[in-house]
């Protein structure tokens, strides 16, 4: 068994060191302690793509809007609250928690109207 003397030097030339490696030892090392299994070590992104799925499963707010259109004969009615919803980041999966100020301060003024959208969201 023969040593292979690593020398590192500093600045200071009388400072250098000899470490002996022995030519049987293996030459690359793991970098964990213990042997990886697979495990998710991102946890996180695997919850956060479970909630895009979630998420797939509900129309669009122009999508959901255009609908109740559809469903009422609103010519465009509800759609026109689309942009509202926009900006305030409003997601159909949360408009049946909205409370009736929140709904007006959206522009969702009529009680008809108030009432139509939260009956629709509740299906999902």
């Amino acid at each position: 068994m023969h040593a292979k003397p690593i020398v590192s030097t500093s600045n200071n030339t009388n400072n250098t060191s000899t470490i002996p490696i022995s030519s049987s030892m293996p030459q690359w090392f793991m970098p964990f302690p213990f042997p990886f299994h697979g495990t998710n070590i991102y946890p996180s992104i695997e919850k956060s793509t479970s909630n895009l799925s979630e998420l797939s499963k509900y129309p669009t707010i122009t999508e959901f809007l255009q609908e109740l259109d559809n469903i009422h004969n609103g010519n465009g009615t509800y759609l026109q609250l689309e942009s509202k919803f926009i900006d305030e980041d409003i997601t159909v999966n949360a408009i049946k928690d909205l409370t009736n100020e929140e709904l007006i301060t959206l522009g969702v003024t009529k009680i008809g109207w108030r009432k139509n959208i939260i009956q629709a969201a509740n299906k999902y």
